[in-house]
């Protein structure tokens, strides 16, 4: 029986593939059971999903719990319940498959805080409550259309306002979009901001808010196709079809000017041989799949005409800017999804997508997946 490998950081769970189910087409089942890992008791209603995706879970009476139609690709899966230690794990799905998955969780060493909502929030907490909510999702029209449902699970460092800014959540936060239409389960595993730089690192769970009369699912379709124009899922989708100059994307290769003064100015910038523009053949190939490996060793700077942006740096271009810088090539699906999105950094207008910019990695399809 062919086994794959599951890595939860150093620790090796196996899943065995049970059987090919060649009907299944780009998607696959996954079945398994949540257990204590010191008791081998079932551990109920735990929440079980694929990051990125609207696939999740909970999981029965038994422990057991089943994922439908889970697309192809390397994704994490990730596992959540109070009171123990978050379980994720790498999981390469193969389409057409059905995969048994057992998961062990580690009773959590922290002792929750019992505070109250209203003691919890005095002056100091929400003056970082408030930083950590505008930079978590995003300082963009949209953020004020999303809304934290449990604010209280989320902690500070108490140097805090110093040069590093610290936060931690004790489970996951629950947040509705309502300008997209998706509540977002987002477990945080990372959140700080050095000398002004934000870094912060998740695993998101999308589902679809339940309409009210006043909702109209064309509303939310029109919005997230809103968010995705001129997004880094809309250039990488762009790039793999070829399609960089018609969807209003210009690309090009950055060369360094050192310590002088950059050019505000595009047509500037090109004449003198900073901005050089790139071929897509040269930084993508076709790779394992239906998957593309997208990389560059020079940063690129992407100009999205599509949207104006106040903050150009460019008299002649006042579009969306941004720069991307890669720490390795990155696995794109042939949508633009990218597999592994901690391998690049993105600056300028890109920087700017957060939680309430984020779509699952079924945007697209979103039309045939209400149809099934």
């Amino acid at each position: 029986m062919p086994t794959v490998t599951l890595i939860k950081m150093e620790k090796l769970v196996f899943i065995f593939m049970l059987f090919s189910l060649n009907c299944f087409g780009q998607f696959s089942d996954i079945s398994g059971n949540v257990k204590d890992k010191d008791t081998g008791e079932p551990i109920l209603f735990a929440h079980i999903f694929i990051a990125n995706t609207a696939v999740g879970s909970t999981s029965d009476t038994e422990g057991k719990f089943m994922l439908r139609e889970v697309p192809a690709g390397e994704f994490t899966i990730v596992c959540t319940m109070v009171g123990y230690d978050p379980f994720t794990g790498l999981i390469n799905v193969t389409p057409g498959n059905l995969f048994q998955v057992d998961i062990e969780l580690e009773q959590s060493e922290t002792i929750l805080d019992e505070v109250s909502v209203s003691e919890k929030e005095d002056k100091k907490w929400k003056k970082q409550y408030s930083l950590f909510e505008r930079e978590l999702l995003g300082d963009v029209p949209t953020a004020d259309r999303c809304e934290i449902l449990n604010p209280w699970v989320v902690n500070f460092e108490e140097n805090s306002f110093s040069d590093t800014f610290l936060a931690t959540a004790d489970e996951p936060l629950e947040i509705n979009n309502k300008y997209l239409g998706y509540k977002i389960y987002f477990l945080l595993t990372n959140f700080k901001i050095v000398h002004g730089q934000l870094t912060y690192l998740g695993y998101p769970s999308f589902q679809a808010l339940e309409l009210n009369e006043m909702d109209r699912i064309e509303n939310f379709l029109r919005n997230r196709e809103e968010i995705y124009k001129g997004s880094t899922r809309h250039f990488f989708d762009a790039l793999i079809h070829n399609r960089i100059k018609q969807e209003g994307f210009r690309l090009y290769k950055v060369f360094s000017l050192g310590n002088d003064p950059w050019p505000d100015n595009v047509s500037e910038a090109v004449s003198r041989g900073l901005l050089q523009s790139v071929d897509p053949s040269d930084i993508m190939k076709k790779g394992s799949g239906d998957t593309y490996t997208v990389h560059s060793d020079d940063v690129l700077e992407i100009i999205y005409t599509g949207k104006k942006w106040g903050r150009s740096p460019y008299r002649d271009s006042p579009f969306q800017v941004s720069r991307i810088s890669f720490n390795e090539p990155l696995t794109v699906a042939a949508h633009g999804y990218v597999f592994n999105s901690a391998s690049f950094v993105v600056y300028g207008y890109l920087a700017e997508e957060r939680i309430a910019s984020m779509l699952p990695y079924e945007y697209g399809k979103e039309i045939q997946l209400m149809d099934r």
